[in-house]
């Protein structure tokens, strides 16, 4: 069976590396972001682990940002809730300090599993698959589209899969 990430290779061919974003209990629009500079290849640490050290949760998750050839904005992530605080620390760490933003996805996947230890990230075809709005996918709701047993849902669908958003944003 092949990786996932080999399977969708093709279709985020040329996708730029933009950084990390960080959030603490789901709350993405109040995470902390790691995004390259137009002319740097290097990211700034001490601003997430500060940011980190001030939190008192154990739900903490990442994405790895990327902008596709048509501008689109999608991400990997990954939520480390399993890891102890300090394990947490220092995945934070390698992952800012190894980002190159020449990286394409399967290299940052890779770096991702390096960092986490763990190989079988991302590697089969997940049990479903959710969209929602990057930023505020807390706040909006996710809808998911795809499960295992199902079709994917078309997008006329969509209304009946999504939530109910929080106060003061709108619904889908």
């Amino acid at each position: 069976m092949l990786d996932i990430i080999s399977r969708i290779e093709p279709l985020t061919e040329g996708a730029e590396f933009l950084g990390w974003k960080f959030s603490a209990d789901g709350k993405w629009d109040e995470g902390q972001l790691a995004y390259f500079a137009d002319s740097s290849n290097t990211l700034s640490v001490e601003p997430v682990i500060n940011w980190f050290e001030s939190k008192i949760t154990s739900n903490i998750a990442f994405q790895a940002m990327f902008k596709s050839e048509k501008n689109e904005e999608f991400f990997v992530g990954v939520r480390m809730t399993h890891l102890p605080q300090e394990q947490k620390l220092q995945v934070i760490r390698n992952l800012l300090q190894s980002a190159n933003k020449e990286d394409a996805v399967k290299a940052v996947v890779k770096k991702i599993r390096d960092c986490l230890q763990d190989q079988k990230i991302a590697a089969y075809a997940p049990d479903y698959l959710e969209v929602g709005v990057i930023a505020i996918w807390n706040r909006v709701k996710g809808a998911v589209v795809w499960r295992t047993s199902e079709a994917l849902l078309p997008p006329s669908k969509l209304s009946e899969r999504a939530q109910t958003p929080d106060t003061g944003y709108a619904a889908v």
